[in-house]
Formats: C-alpha cells, sequence, structure tokens
C-alpha cells in the first residue's frame, strides 16, 4: 500500500512538471508562428489568442502521450537509480507490483483515447 501510493504520488508530479514544460513550449512555439502570420497580415491580430486555444486542443492528444510516457520514464529511472527499485523487489513486490500503478495512472488518459 505505501509502495502503490508513493509511486502514484510521484507519478502524478512527474506528470504535472512535464505537462507544464511540454504546454509552455508549445505555447512558445506556437505564439511566435501567429506572431508572424498577424505580422504578415494574413490573420487579424486578435485572433491570435483564439487560434492559440484551437491549437492547443489539437497538440492535447500528443502532449497527454509525451507527459506519461516522460512521467513513468523519469519515475521508474530515479527509483532505479536511488535504489529504491531494490529495496521494493527485496520486500517481495515483483514486477506486477511496479505495472500495476503505473497501469492505473495510464488507464484514464488511455480511456480517453478510445473514446475520442
Amino acid at each position: 500500500m505505501i509502495f502503490r501510493r508513493s509511486l502514484q504520488q510521484e507519478l502524478l508530479q512527474t506528470a504535472v512538471a512535464a505537462f507544464a514544460v511540454l504546454i509552455g513550449i508549445v505555447i512558445a512555439q506556437r505564439i511566435t508562428y501567429y506572431i508572424g502570420v498577424a505580422a504578415s497580415g494574413r490573420i487579424a491580430s486578435n485572433a491570435i489568442n483564439t487560434l492559440l486555444g484551437f491549437s492547443m486542443l489539437k497538440f492535447l492528444p500528443l502532449l497527454l502521450s509525451l507527459t506519461l510516457f516522460l512521467a513513468v520514464l523519469l519515475t521508474l529511472t530515479r527509483q532505479h537509480r536511488d535504489s529504491e527499485m531494490v529495496i521494493w523487489i527485496s520486500s517481495g513486490i515483483g514486477l506486477m507490483g511496479f505495472l500495476r500503478p503505473v497501469i492505473r495512472f495510464c488507464w484514464p488518459v488511455c480511456r480517453l483515447f478510445k473514446q475520442g
């Protein structure tokens, strides 16, 4: 129980941080593109916020997929580096003990993509 809760908490913290960084990168890239397009006169300058919002919706599946990947990779890498995995495995937690919390963490996003 302690293992599962600590793993899910760390996955969530890493996912929030990764999502914030990724969304910041995409917003910075898209806003520079839209400002360039507005400067050339192809779109109105007051439409930049609307276009930015719609492009964020367009990139949301990609951002969520990358967020899940980075959260799982960074969390498990840190646990391996800090020898937490060795402690959990020596205490009797097997491979399924690692997979269940990860799958439980990823399941809502996978269901979202299945429905969409």
